[in-house]
């Protein structure tokens, strides 16, 4: 799955629930599941190792337990993208565990970064430089957010934070990658 065969809009509200209470007996709505949400899994792994080949392994694994799991699923207890996100999550801290740290990028192959007219390689790679430098809270709240499209009520699902708390520390985030890209350290407030 390469980024620029991902559509780029997340799921309507309420779709995904309703594919979710049919994927547990129906493999087309399984498949429909797989269809709208691997993208946004793939931008977001991909926002975080920066590899395509890890990504694809990584959404394959979250969609992998996902099934086994999608009876405990419940609506009524926040969006099937939180849930799903939450998954997602435990992935990427077990793969990051496993590999003895945070991820680094040393050379950043350039098959690897997503498509994007408004970006030349050299910005790309600056960008994916000055991400990859930022702590793990300020990384996470932006690939859940532009890299998964995750609302603020979904991110603090995920997280665990108030909608609020995440606006302030997405907020934070760009202002420290702002900083960073300008050419300064863009250090914690």
């Amino acid at each position: 799955m390469r980024a620029s065969h991902l559509p780029a809009q997340p799921v309507p509200y309420g779709r995904s629930e309703q594919l979710a209470r049919a994927a547990v007996a129906s493999r087309e709505a399984l498949a429909s599941l797989y269809m709208a949400h691997a993208p946004q899994l793939y931008r977001y792994f991909w926002a975080h190792t920066g590899s395509a080949s890890l990504a694809e392994d990584l959404v394959s694994e979250t969609f992998l337990s996902a099934i086994r799991t999608l009876h405990t699923y419940r609506a009524e207890r926040g969006s099937f993208n939180a849930w799903l996100f939450g998954i997602a999550r435990r992935k990427l801290a077990r793969y990051v565990s496993e590999v003895n740290g945070p991820l680094q990028v040393a050379d950043l192959p350039t098959d690897a970064l997503p498509d994007d007219a408004a970006l030349h390689l050299d910005e790309r790679i600056d960008l994916w430089q000055a991400v990859s430098e930022l702590e793990g809270c300020d990384r996470e709240v932006l690939a859940l957010k532009f890299g998964a499209g995750l609302t603020y009520p979904e991110i603090a699902q995920v997280t665990g934070l108030r909608p609020g708390h995440v606006g302030v520390l997405l907020y934070r985030a760009l202002q420290r990658l702002r900083a960073r890209l300008a050419g300064g350290e863009g250090g914690h407030a």
